[in-house]
């Protein structure tokens, strides 16, 4: 693996996308959380944590938490 000054990784668990919740109360996804990921990638990893966090929660909406939610980022530097 080539790895660069600026690349980024991101590690997170399944409770990220086996939360339930939308309109239809599925889960999440793990394509939508890549999504979301890809959409703010280039953003700041301050920012990006923002993003995330808002996606799963406003994803969430009124429902609880169904399993332990971990995500983690950082960039080679």
């Amino acid at each position: 693996m080539n790895l660069k000054e600026g690349d980024r990784f991101y590690i997170f668990s399944d409770g990220c996308s086996d939360q339930f919740g939308g309109e239809r109360i599925r889960k999440f996804s793990r394509r939508r959380l890549e999504q979301v990921v890809r959409n703010v990638s280039d953003q700041p990893l301050h920012e990006q944590k923002n993003a995330i966090n808002e996606a799963l929660l406003d994803w969430q909406g009124m429902h609880y938490q169904t399993d332990d939610i971990l995500f983690v980022g950082f960039r080679l530097s």
